[in-house]
């Protein structure tokens, strides 16, 4: 019997569609959503030695996979309304290669794998349909319409693409902290900042780093409070198990410090700070706002008001959230502080305005958080322990 040419061309336009959704989404994941999950996978696995390039890999695995799914079309010569069946296996490799989580344990880092299960479940369902497919196969004479085997291969392809989501590591704080730490080992400040800006919820290992992003850049008294402080003081610093590098603790916290918290002092940022400040070696503009803010983020304003003149003159060229905070200490305590600042008066009096008609406390709070949450009047007033 023989083959009908319109068969012939639509196995190669379908072959030719699924290969470039295919491509596309592939690259696209492996480089704008797993670039930095494989890349600490390759530095764990080769202790370090190695460096990930995110493009260049990406273009890589996309066509090992492509490859893959090619031989296994030649292999198992599926019907033509089911050939994007035979991008499982490249699927099921890129979600492999992403079902992994950096885990700290006695003998450093290593890769934990998940969700290995899964995927045995679903190449054991894969399996099996491809069976029974196989037992239709496409008949040489008949005339398939091009309709008709579209909209199956693209809705295979959509569901294999959202299966990625039960195989990979899709933790987006897991992946902030990872941008995060690469911009921070390029010294790029300022795109450490831009990690999950908008979040209200990030990790207290990104907490720390922004922290010490905004210190490189001489500006925590001013930026600090602009993001939010979910860890207290403890947010300023990291210890052994937080960081997912190498390198990261030594030489961008450690050696920036130049001193390492241990024991007791891990827990306690404003005594680890105080202590560090009476090194004279130690004794920066950085480490005096990391030690003033410490103090802010416990809520300590005595302490604060008594050590900011060791620092700081204490007028109206202040840092903007230690401006803040003489002003409510002012408002707090009227008979204890002789500070004046007009304009951050004025700006609290608003504050306090904005907020009058709002008497219940969550909706005092959220109204707070929505105009005034990048204040330091905020975070001491309205944002939970």
């Amino acid at each position: 019997m023989q083959e009908n040419p319109n068969q012939k061309r639509v196995a190669r336009w379908m072959n030719l569609l699924c290969g470039s959704l295919f491509t596309i989404f592939s690259f696209s994941y492996l480089y704008f959503l797993q670039a930095e999950l494989i890349g600490r996978a390759q530095h764990i696995l080769s202790g370090g030695t190695t460096t990930y390039a995110p493009f260049m890999g990406a273009a890589v695995l996309t066509c090992v996979a492509l490859l893959l799914s090619a031989g296994i079309q030649k292999l198992l010569k599926l019907p033509v309304r089911f050939i994007a069946l035979a991008f499982f296996p490249s699927m099921g490799l890129l979600g492999w290669l992403t079902d992994i989580t950096p885990v700290m344990t006695e003998n450093g880092l290593s890769l934990g794998l998940s969700n290995y299960w899964v995927f045995l479940i679903m190449l054991a369902v894969w399996g099996a349909l491809v069976f029974v497919i196989k037992q239709f196969p496409d008949i040489k004479s008949q005339y398939i319409p091009f309709i008709s085997a579209f909209w199956p291969n693209c809705l295979i392809l959509c569901v294999l693409s959202l299966s990625i989501n039960l195989l990979g590591n899709m933790d987006e704080q897991l992946h902030a902290r990872l941008r995060a730490e690469r911009f921070l080992s390029e010294a790029d400040y300022r795109k450490v900042l831009d990690v999950d800006r908008k979040s209200l919820q990030v990790s207290k290992q990104l907490t720390a780093m922004r922290a010490l992003a905004l210190a490189h850049e001489q500006e925590m008294g001013d930026a600090l409070f602009t993001f939010p402080q979910d860890y207290g003081s403890s947010g300023l610093l990291v210890a052994d198990a937080d960081l997912l590098d190498y390198d990261t603790l030594q030489v961008y916290f450690h050696r920036y410090w130049q001193a390492v918290p241990v024991g007791k002092i891990q827990s306690d940022a404003p005594l680890f700070f105080e202590k560090l400040l009476k090194r004279p070696d130690c004794d920066t503009l950085s480490l005096r706002d990391y030690y003033l803010c410490a103090l802010l983020l416990e809520r300590n304003l005595d302490k604060f008001v008594l050590e900011l003149p060791s620092f700081y003159c204490v007028n109206d060229s202040l840092p903007l959230h230690y401006r803040e905070a003489m002003v409510l200490y002012k408002n707090l305590r009227p008979e204890d502080c002789e500070y004046s600042d007009a304009e951050e008066e004025e700006q609290f009096a608003a504050f306090n305005a904005y907020l009058t008609p709002y008497v219940h406390e969550t909706e005092r709070r959220n109204y707070a958080r929505r105009k005034y949450g990048r204040t330091y009047w905020y975070y001491y007033l309205y944002q939970a322990d």
